[in-house]
């Protein structure tokens, strides 16, 4: 899903070009290396299972994979800490 959101939010202009100053020609830039994709070779064992050989990967969909894992694996310790406060203080 971020992966998915990543790739749809990089094809917007007025998302990937930085703005310097407040003059209206800011949407003609060069996007940066985070939104240029970059082709990654599969390993043989892939080939196997499914019909690619390659597939092209945005930088910025590697950074919304590791963020999307790192709140999912760290928001359920938030849940368990609320529950032990709660339950410290007894109000649960």
């Amino acid at each position: 899903m971020h992966m998915q959101l990543a790739n749809i939010l990089g094809c917007f202009r007025w998302l990937t070009c930085p703005r310097k100053d407040l003059s209206t020609g800011w949407l003609e830039c060069d996007p940066g290396l985070l939104f240029k994709p970059e082709n990654y070779i599969l390993p043989g064992w892939i080939s196997q299972w499914f019909p690619w050989k390659e597939i092209s990967v945005l930088p910025v969909q590697w950074h919304a994979l590791c963020f999307g894992l790192f709140a999912s694996i760290i928001a359920p310790f938030g849940g368990f800490f609320a529950s032990g406060f709660k339950r410290a203080f007894k109000i649960k």
